[in-house]
């Protein structure tokens, strides 16, 4: 779950980072080890990479209903729906929120 400065929670199962116009790391590489020496903690690389930067654009693809979020530093978040359930949920502080199947 990624918990924004405001209060905003958004709960997701499939997502991938994106660093300076590449591909970073997706949830596809979460405890995958890839010939490292150690297994890879995607979901607290992702808290570290985000934890100083701030939101510059939300943006829903009515089309998909995947989110893409522009941080500060170049930083990219796309939240990915890959099926008709749902994918990612997000909640707001005032009680209000949506769901990647129910997103137009």
């Amino acid at each position: 779950m990624l918990l924004f400065g405001e209060g905003t929670k958004l709960q997701a199962e499939f997502w991938r980072l994106i660093e300076h116009v590449r591909a970073s790391f997706s949830s596809f590489d979460h405890q995958q080890k890839y010939g490292l020496p150690v297994v890879i903690d995607a979901i607290q690389e992702l808290r570290e990479r985000l934890a100083d930067k701030m939101v510059e654009e939300a943006v829903l693809d009515e089309e998909t209903g995947d989110l893409l979020f522009r941080f500060t530093h170049d930083t990219k978040l796309q939240i990915l729906n890959v099926t008709g359930y749902e994918i990612w949920d997000i909640r707001f502080p005032d009680g209000t929120g949506e769901y990647s199947n129910y997103a137009k």
